[in-house]
């Protein structure tokens, strides 16, 4: 195990080697002398240790000992360490789980990966732990980081996975971050001050992408959908969009294909109409990474709510009925219903929601300010702005919605049992509020409140990454959740509701109790498509880093030791031969 030198630069001290041979080299001169006769000195032998001509001579051990003493003083001084294994550290490789390092060929993630394996198999590590970067990040062990790194995250948060995997060994570690574009700019220190390195395997690519896919209901038995497609990339392009209903009859080459055309860095906004009941599936052409080039877009779950209505005064339910009406998602219906609305407080639903308009004989117009709750999905595009609202002033219970001042005007009461309980206080001949559009936004937003509890699964059509709300049938506690690759786990559904973590791209199957429900999941990340900024390189430096400092062992003071060791013999030899 061979000592590495901190500071090099003392092996210059060697130089005096030389200068010292060559002190004793021409250690000593002699000179002439002239004397009387020559007699006594015949037999004399010639002293070669003086002279002006350079003679030859074995060097005494006094030279050997000096240079051995220069030697190791210039050892010390370079300050050698060695790496034991009581300070070996950890290593915590962070992983970059984005989609876009699937992009090319070869992927960046296979380029990435056998430096990985060279990295594990060289050794020299106490321990070696994997940190997925995705939206969070995500631990992994030694025996399955391979099959858990399957790049499909929507983005990557590679910051916080850093800070996760220093904070897994209390910064006493080694960080790899392995990925396909270079550092931010704010990660510079971090180079410099602990002991991280940065190694990117990106290429950059143009690519054609899509980047938003929305389905909402229409009239007449279509939908309305709505694509984007952007051009990321440095340069115009064209590519070929396939549009059509059901992917096995697309997949076959059905649909027409349009050639389209776009400007560096463009997003070309389409719109279609299709059938209610049909999945629509769109295509790009072929690019350097497929995951964004198709979106599926299932029918949406056109289940009208269940309303009964019930207000006396006759100019008032025709207002709330035509608002109702409008929404398209209604099903006025007195049988078993979902929503009640009614101005008799003592008629409220013991099974479903209530509304209660409360049009009270005593009231006064409000012109605001209006406070809304923004929190609240009842408050949802309303903009009050302007608007006169009728209202009496007698105290009421729940959680205020909507306030004119200190005076409530809508609120909200949650029941033990789940059942909400909304306070409408509405004098219709004081107002102005049902001429202006946020009537009927009002009425819709309670309608959609309500859809949005019954069973079922929401959105239908997400994004990668989002979560997806299922609510439970009644008397179901579980659901059995089927990727798009066929595999199959269940979660566990307190009090009617589970969450599903929409991470491929493809269509979930959910299975609760009888019901079975649908979800496509469509990869609709700007930022991770856009493959212009994938770079390659390396940044930091664990040799030059704290770090060594913790790994590595000083043992300058052996060498020190040492040549006060050989000093000391020198000194005695040089008194005795005296």
């Amino acid at each position: 195990m061979l000592p590495i030198f901190s500071a090099p630069f003392a092996f210059f001290g060697l130089l005096a080697i030389p200068a010292l041979a060559g002190i004793y080299w021409l250690r000593s001169r002699s000179k002439p002398l002239v004397v009387s006769s020559l007699m006594l000195w015949m037999n004399e032998r010639e002293d070669r240790g003086g002279g002006r001509q350079v003679k030859r001579s074995p060097f005494p051990l006094s030279f050997f000992i000096e240079a051995l003493a220069v030697i190791l003083l210039c050892c010390a001084f370079a300050q050698p360490t060695v790496p034991t294994s009581s300070t070996r550290l950890p290593l915590v490789i962070v992983l970059d789980d984005s989609f876009s390092m699937l992009a090319g060929s070869p992927t960046a993630q296979s380029k990435a990966l056998a430096v990985v394996e060279a990295e594990i198999e060289k050794g020299g590590f106490r321990t070696v732990r994997f940190v997925l970067a995705g939206a969070t990040p995500v631990t992994t062990d030694l025996e399955n980081w391979k099959a858990a790194w399957k790049c499909g995250a929507a983005t990557a948060n590679l910051a916080e996975a850093v800070s996760f995997a220093f904070a897994l060994e209390a910064n006493k570690c080694r960080v790899l971050v392995v990925t396909d574009h270079a550092p931010p700019a704010e990660m510079a220190k971090e180079f410099e001050a602990s002991a991280l390195e940065w190694r990117a395997y990106g290429v950059p690519h143009p690519n054609f992408a899509f980047v938003t896919a929305a389905r909402s209901n229409g009239i007449d038995g279509k939908d309305r959908v709505l694509l984007e497609i952007a051009n990321l990339s440095a340069e115009a392009g064209t590519t070929t969009l396939v549009v059509g209903g059901g992917a096995p009859r697309l997949v076959a080459g059905g649909g027409a294909g349009q050639s389209l055309r776009l400007e560096p860095k463009e997003v070309r906004r389409l719109t279609y109409a299709v059938p209610s009941k049909e999945t629509l599936l769109a295509i790009l052409s072929p690019d350097a990474l497929a995951l964004d080039d198709s979106v599926t877009l299932l029918p949406l779950d056109a289940r009208p709510v269940r309303v009964a209505l019930s207000i006396g005064n006759e100019p008032t339910r025709v207002l709330f009925e035509k608002a109702l009406v409008a929404t398209e998602n209604v099903r006025l219906d007195a049988a078993a219903p979902e929503l009640v609305i009614t101005d008799n407080p003592a008629a409220e639903s013991p099974t479903g929601w209530t509304m209660i308009v409360r049009n009270e004989a005593a009231g006064s117009s409000y012109v605001g300010p209006f406070v809304l709750n923004r929190t609240h999905p009842l408050t949802e595009g309303l903009a009050l702005t302007g608007t006169v609202w009728g209202a009496g002033s007698t105290p009421e219970s729940g959680t205020p919605i909507v306030l004119a001042g200190n005076t409530p005007l809508v609120t909200d009461l949650e029941r033990p049992d789940g059942r909400h309980l909304v306070t409408f206080r509405f004098k219709p001949d004081l107002s102005t509020l049902q001429n202006t559009p946020n009537f009927p936004i009002l009425l819709a937003n309670l309608v959609a409140w309500r859809g949005g509890t019954a069973p079922g699964a929401r959105p239908i059509n997400a994004r990668l990454g989002m979560e997806i709300a299922v609510n439970l049938p009644p008397n179901v506690s579980e659901i059995e959740v089927k990727s798009p690759e066929g595999q199959t786990r269940k979660l566990a559904g307190p009090g009617g509701r589970a969450t599903v973590n929409a991470d491929k791209i493809g269509v979930y199957e959910l299975r609760a109790g009888p019901e079975t429900y649908r979800v496509a999941v469509n990869a609709l990340a700007k930022d991770e498509s856009d493959l212009s900024t994938a770079n390659g390189g390396r940044w930091g430096n664990w040799a030059k880093s704290v770090a060594l400092e913790r790994e590595y062992t000083p043992i300058g003071w052996l060498f020190l030791v040492a040549a006060l060791g050989v000093l000391a013999y020198h000194a005695w030899r040089i008194s005795n031969n005296r």
